[in-house]
């Protein structure tokens, strides 16, 4: 998953889109009593992008896609008035880079 987003709270998204509000908390909802199985502070980021309930979003493309993915990723980008528009990098990380960074602030 190449744009792969971690929270401040150690949630992780599938991408910086659903990371953000309202999103975030729809995708928690989404997850429910398991959102604690997508989080960096409890699990390793290897185990949680590649577990079913990550997966879980991926998989309802085909029948009920994800509210969220539904609203970013079935047309174009929206463009929206927080400066969100789909060009900014910088909230975009890779799962190395997410990996890298949480193994070099674990380590301090």
């Amino acid at each position: 998953m190449e744009g792969t987003y971690i929270s401040a709270d150690g949630t992780v998204f599938p991408c910086c889109w659903l990371g953000n509000h309202p999103w975030s908390r729809e995708y928690k909802e989404f997850h429910g009593d398991k959102i604690e199985s997508l989080n960096v502070l409890v699990h390793e980021l290897t185990t949680i992008i590649q577990s079913k309930e990550f997966l879980k979003v991926e998989d309802s493309w085909e029948a009920q896609p994800f509210a969220g993915c539904r609203h970013f990723c079935s047309g174009p980008i929206p463009q929206t008035t927080d400066g969100m528009d789909g060009t900014n990098e910088v909230v975009r990380l890779s799962v190395e880079a997410a990996a890298n960074e949480y193994k070099r602030q674990s380590e301090k």
